[in-house]
């Protein structure tokens, strides 16, 4: 993909109310935390990561139902357990005591989030997000915030946080959900006219 199209797609932003579970990074404690982001992602993202490695072996897929339509079978039943196990089996984040989790307005992209409440701490503090776009769907970044807005006449107080870390297939997964969201969003409407 070109990269005006990946750029296109990244900043595509949708404004949502989604579960996300938000913790503070103080500065002494980040570089401990972006050491440990992979580890603890890997336990979160469970399901987005097997979906991406669905995707990006389908090809594969494809090639072995038509030599081998059992053992295709076979692996469809696996993925359907892991991805039970990684919806119902699996606690929803790490929710450490320090950590603030609930449902949030927000816009959403790619790159970051646009918080529609104001959190503590300065522009360029750190937050550990973990946010949930669809059931079973978790994905886990560190942000830095950009800047807090005050509130307006049509719009409450917001903090904007920049994504500093977050995987290529968590993003990749991050945009599709926002895709599926807009497409309800829009099915949605398009009913409310009629």
């Amino acid at each position: 993909m070109s990269a005006p199209d990946n750029d296109r797609r990244e900043a595509f932003r949708v404004r949502a109310t989604l579960v996300v579970q938000v913790r503070p990074v103080a500065e002494a404690e980040l570089q401990r935390t972006v050491d440990a982001f992979e580890e603890k992602r890997a336990r979160i993202s469970l399901l987005s990561h097997m979906r991406y490695g669905a995707e990006k072996y389908l090809p594969e897929m494809r090639m072995i139902e038509r030599k081998h339509p059992e053992i295709a079978a076979y692996l469809k039943f696996l993925e359907q357990q892991i991805e039970y196990v990684s919806v119902y089996a699996i606690p929803a984040g790490g929710a450490e005591d320090s950590a603030d989790r609930g449902l949030q307005t927000m816009d959403l992209s790619a790159t970051g989030v646009q918080l529609h409440s104001r959190l503590p701490g300065q522009p360029g503090d750190h937050y550990e997000l973990i946010l949930q776009p669809e059931p079973g769907i978790q994905i886990m970044a560190l942000a830095r915030v950009v800047r807090f807005e005050a509130a307006a006449e049509e719009r409450p107080e917001s903090t904007a946080l920049e994504f500093t870390t977050i995987v290529e297939e968590d993003k990749e997964a991050l945009i599709k959900s926002l895709y599926r969201m807009q497409m309800k969003q829009l099915q949605r409407a398009h009913n409310e006219e009629f």
